[in-house]
Parts: C-alpha cells; sequence; structure tokens
C-alpha cells in the first residue's frame, strides 16, 4: 500500500520516522492502551478488558501486513463507495 508521505519528494528519513506508517500505527496503539487503561480506571470496562487490550496493542503486526489484510478484507456496504 502505498504512503502518500513515502510518496512526496521532500520527505527526509526524519520525517518518516515520525509520520511514516510504522509511527502512526505505533502512536495509533499507544493511545488505544491509554484509552484502555483510563476506562479501566473510571469503571467504564473491567481492568482485565484494558489488560488484554494493551497486550494486543503491544503484539501488533507491522503497518505493511496490517494494510495487506485489511485490502483483502471486504468493505461493509457503507464503505464500498470509498474504495
Amino acid at each position: 500500500m502505498p504512503s502518500l508521505i513515502r510518496a512526496q519528494p521532500f520527505t527526509s528519513p526524519v520525517m518518516l520516522a515520525v509520520f511514516g506508517d510504522e509511527a502512526r500505527l505505533d502512536a495509533a496503539l499507544r493511545f488505544e492502551s491509554s484509552l484502555s487503561q483510563a476506562q479501566a480506571d473510571v469503571g467504564v470496562i473491567d481492568p482485565p478488558a484494558a489488560a488484554q487490550i494493551t497486550a494486543t496493542c503491544l503484539d501488533h503486526p507491522d503497518a505493511e501486513t496490517l494494510a495487506e489484510s485489511a485490502a483483502r478484507r471486504p468493505a461493509p456496504p457503507s464503505q464500498r463507495p470509498l474504495r
């Protein structure tokens, strides 16, 4: 899956380290992990559920594998016009 950031001619290795696909995936999963912990702290979800979410976020595939897997799944009807 092409990345718009990598396709830009003015991208540097430093910018890719901050905004590349792997960095964005890592940031999103750290957010989800933190959110689950905060929700457990206030009783929205059970602590074991938060622990499972955090464990899943830590053990994730690389961005390319994730993108390839997502591309093979059929889109829900509401998203088909977007593909």
